[in-house]
């Protein structure tokens, strides 16, 4: 995940980027996102958001419309509010944002109660689990 240098902090992606947030994913998750749902970030009302921490990417959040389609942190980084301060960004704007989360994630779903969000319906993933919807906004 080495590249150029940016101030750290939270910084809308370019698609230069695409190489170390793709490394980033792999680490974060154990099925890499799509490709094409990366291009979804460029798409109008989309946008990727990435925390930097100058060399790196520590954790990213990728949104279409009010829907954040993925959001992860590099393990070596998590509980520290990087996940935290990255949908905070777009609330601040105003942005009504719109999840789905694991019933099992219990430390999601503290972090998404924390900011507001509340069920709106409920899903299940491609293995079975079941899931829960949340919106804020």
């Amino acid at each position: 995940m080495r590249g150029r240098l940016r101030t750290p902090g939270i910084q809308r992606a370019r698609r230069v980027d695409l190489p170390a947030l793709r490394a980033l994913d792999r680490a974060c998750f154990p099925r890499p996102l799509p490709f094409y749902i990366w291009l979804w970030g460029w798409l109008p009302g989309g946008e990727v958001r990435v925390l930097w921490n100058a060399a790196q990417p520590v954790a990213y959040a990728v949104r279409l419309g009010s829907d954040v389609v993925r959001l992860g942190v590099h393990p070596a980084h998590r509980r520290q509010g990087h996940a935290r301060r990255l949908l905070r960004s777009w609330l601040d704007q105003g942005r009504r944002l719109r999840v789905q989360v694991r019933e099992g994630n219990a430390p999601a779903r503290a972090l998404y109660a924390t900011l507001g969000f509340q069920p709106v319906g409920d899903c299940r993933y491609a293995d079975g689990e079941a899931g829960l919807v949340l919106a804020v906004g």
